[in-house]
């Protein structure tokens, strides 16, 4: 019995925009809610979120969003409530603006 496990260039093909448009997004949710997070700040946070992403199925975006929580909590220091996760929401929305805009 094999498995199936995608080659490295798909997952790359994958993981690259998906770091590049949840670090604009979250940038711009930061300046939104005026949390002023560095863009620095986030994008030391958000390529690790983009590869628990990398995990199959609901269990892989799940814990990409706990992964986001914690990285930014780590790097920013901000508070938990409200400030990262109305962050988190507004990227959300503003990252389904941007691919929805690409469609």
């Amino acid at each position: 019995m094999s498995t199936h496990t995608p080659p490295l260039e798909s997952a790359l093909l994958l993981y690259v925009p998906d770091v590049a448009i949840s670090t604009v997004s979250m940038w711009l949710a930061a300046e939104v809610t005026a949390l002023h997070a560095m863009f620095f700040q986030i994008g030391m946070a958000m390529p690790g979120a983009a590869l628990v992403g990398l995990l199959p199925g609901l269990r892989g975006w799940l814990l990409s969003i706990a992964a986001r929580f914690w990285l930014l909590r780590h790097f920013t220091e901000a508070s938990m409530y409200p400030d990262i996760l109305l962050m988190v929401v507004v990227s959300r929305m503003i990252w389904a603006l941007i691919i929805f805009g690409f469609l």
